[in-house]
């Protein structure tokens, strides 16, 4: 069997964090109560805060596509920080988040 591809292991941790961190019930969300994914990080929004901010159904929780805006985002960010651009205008135009997210890597 080949060996995956960078990308294709890069799915796959996208995808199994998100099950790791999902309620032991459906595996299916994210919830405010759930294992927080980022626990004992600083400087960001809190999880409570990022599950609202997210949560485009209101059910309280992130569905693997909600937890995608997340991913995305944090990929587009990081991509402006890595090339050493003060791209906000940019991200303003093509990111979801609002402007709380703006704050995370800064």
């Amino acid at each position: 069997m080949a060996q995956p591809t960078p990308l294709e292991a890069s799915l796959e941790a996208i995808i199994m964090t998100f099950h790791k961190h999902a309620d032991s019930g459906d595996a299916m969300t994210l919830s405010k109560k759930a294992n927080q994914p980022h626990q004992g990080r600083k400087g960001g929004p809190e999880w409570d805060d990022l599950v609202t901010m997210l949560d485009q159904d209101g059910d309280g929780a992130l569905n693997f596509m909600e937890y995608l805006t997340l991913i995305v985002s944090l990929a587009c960010m990081c991509n402006c920080v890595l090339k050493e651009k003060m791209c906000l205008h940019f991200m303003k135009k093509t990111c979801v988040l609002p402007s709380a997210f703006y704050s995370v890597l800064h």
